[in-house]
């Protein structure tokens, strides 16, 4: 049935992306000595035996406690340097992984293997998570743990009772990944630090892209998704994955290429139209087929298609990409990809 692939093993940290976590823990240790007061005492005692001479100055301006942001549902004052935040927007949540911080309590969907890249799993598994992403109890368990910032969806429908709790950051989801991690980003105080992560994915993208240019471009790619009754529907070029594809210059088949949006439904009778793909990235994460995946590769139409017959489909969780982190695993497997098509050639 293909390749189970589901993410790649991942390569060493980029010297940015540890250089981004330094900063990170650094800043943290810097704001908790200001808070209590160590360096604040420091300087004082410098004031008194260098400066007793002089005309005191006039007191420096107070830092400010608040910054206004713009968000889905509008303008939101937060934090200026928020410390218990809770996520309930995978987006956010994944981003602040990046960034070296944890919430305190998130939202991310399953937490195991096939689901999350490996950097991943084991501090998601540390992170408590509301048990019910729409009802009472998911207020309840947030408000026990006494937020300071929250980051959901625009869409969701307990946006006035978490903004009774904390100020809460909304998202919409049909923006980039890549604007919704700035958007994080700005909110914590941390863009200096997730623009090393995005030059540095900018680098392996670009290596890639040169690396394996004629595979690339010779293969025609499709990125899909299984759904119910056996129906499929298909990502396009300007929607996660094939954003990425779209940046390595990768060619779509005659279904994607072309087309704008996210994605576009076809039913099981319509898999024909896959059959120029050379490469079919299936959204699917887990050890195993889901059960939607299950019922659509056991159909005929399905197994008659040349990449499935080649051994060219990859189930992935990964074709969502939301986040830094995910972008580069991504950029692995079409790596791996790619130097298997190219070992089938010789």
């Amino acid at each position: 049935m293909g390749h189970a692939l589901l993410t790649t093993s991942q390569a060493a940290p980029a010297a940015d992306a540890i250089d981004a976590e330094t900063d990170a823990e650094f800043g943290v240790i810097v704001d908790e000595l200001t808070r209590r007061g160590f360096l604040a005492g420091g300087l004082g005692t410098v004031g008194a035996f260098g400066l007793a001479s002089c005309t005191p100055d006039a007191p420096s301006p107070a830092v400010p406690q608040t910054r206004k942001i713009k968000t889905a549902n509008g303008t939101v004052e937060v934090p200026a340097d928020p410390r218990r935040v809770v996520t309930i927007n995978a987006y956010a949540y994944k981003t602040m992984l990046d960034l070296g911080l944890t919430p305190i309590m998130g939202i991310a969907g399953q937490v195991a293997a096939g689901f999350q890249i490996p950097s991943y799993i084991d501090r998601m598994a540390k992170v408590p998570s509301p048990v019910d992403n729409a009802g009472s109890d998911k207020i309840e368990q947030i408000a026990r743990a006494k937020p300071d910032l929250i980051f959901t969806f625009a869409a969701d429908k307990a946006v006035a009772q978490l903004r009774a709790l904390a100020p809460t950051i909304t998202a919409d989801p049909s923006e980039s990944w890549r604007r919704l991690a700035e958007q994080t980003a700005d909110v914590i105080g941390r863009a200096g630090q997730l623009e090393k992560l995005r030059t540095a994915s900018q680098r392996q993208t670009q290596q890639l892209a040169s690396d394996h240019a004629e595979t690339l471009r010779g293969a025609k790619w499709y990125v899909l998704a299984p759904g119910d009754n056996r129906d499929w529907s298909l990502w396009l070029p300007d929607v996660a994955a094939g954003l990425i594809l779209s940046d390595l210059g990768a060619s779509f088949g005659h279904l994607a290429t072309g087309r704008t949006g996210q994605y576009k439904p076809y039913s099981v009778e319509l898999l024909d139209g896959l059959s120029d793909g050379d490469v079919l990235l299936v959204a699917d994460g887990g050890a195993t087929p889901s059960a939607q995946a299950a019922a659509l590769f056991s159909t005929p139409g399905w197994r008659r298609l040349p990449a499935v017959k080649a051994g060219r489909v990859y189930r992935t969780n990964l074709c969502s990409v939301s986040s830094y982190g995910e972008a580069d695993a991504l950029l692995d497997l079409v790596r791996t990809i790619c130097t298997q098509l190219e070992g089938n050639q010789r």
